[in-house]
């Protein structure tokens, strides 16, 4: 798979040392190159165990995503974004760029990833979606079949819910995650009948 963006990665220990230690690395990223890479510069989970990204290089390819990432974004997210453009067909690609030069739903990577996968099911306005105030409406956002669409709703809660307010038990972690799976499998049906 071909790198989509570039990170630069810098141990914050040896950083607060006065010691510059950190590497590019490609997104997406397998699992052994992100270990070699934090290994390269020092970040071993004994004496060094965190990280932060100083950079990022997007290659021309969008350019919008700098003002959506930080330096303490999760490469685990980082990767699965990658993925999620890598998979992300032509013309949803351009419906997702022109969302992010919107800056609607991009205040963080949970955001961008969770756009991705709507504008990937097909869900939603093509060019996005912001709230602004009381006035908006879920009929605002699902503008075509409400009825096929209004699962939107509880999708966007459990996704909500499980970033602002997780449940302790891991089991119930497990079902909302399936729920959510279901969820978005019935979305991407009911944009895409076939």
């Amino acid at each position: 798979m071909a790198a989509l963006f570039e990170a630069q990665i810098t141990n914050l220990g040896k950083y607060t040392e006065g010691v510059l230690a950190e590497e590019p690395l490609s997104f997406p990223a397998s699992p052994q190159a992100v270990q070699a890479l934090l290994k390269e510069i020092g970040v071993d989970g004994i004496r060094y165990e965190s990280f932060f990204i100083t950079s990022y290089n997007f290659g021309g390819i969008l350019p919008e995503l700098s003002g959506c990432l930080g330096e303490c974004e999760s490469l685990d997210e980082l990767n699965h974004l990658a993925c999620l453009l890598s998979e992300m067909a032509p013309d949803d690609f351009e419906k997702f760029s022109a969302a992010l030069s919107m800056g609607t739903h991009t205040s963080s990577l949970a955001d961008v990833i969770n756009l991705s996968i709507l504008t990937q099911m097909g869900v939603g306005p093509p060019n996005g979606f912001a709230i602004t105030g009381n006035g908006e409406m879920w009929n605002d956002f699902i503008t075509k079949e409400p009825n096929n669409f209004s699962l939107v709703k509880s999708y966007m809660h459990l996704k909500i819910k499980l970033l602002f307010d997780p449940p302790l038990s891991s089991a119930v972690i497990e079902s909302i995650n399936r729920q959510i799976s279901e969820f978005e499998w019935r979305l991407f049906v009911a944009a895409d009948p076939v």
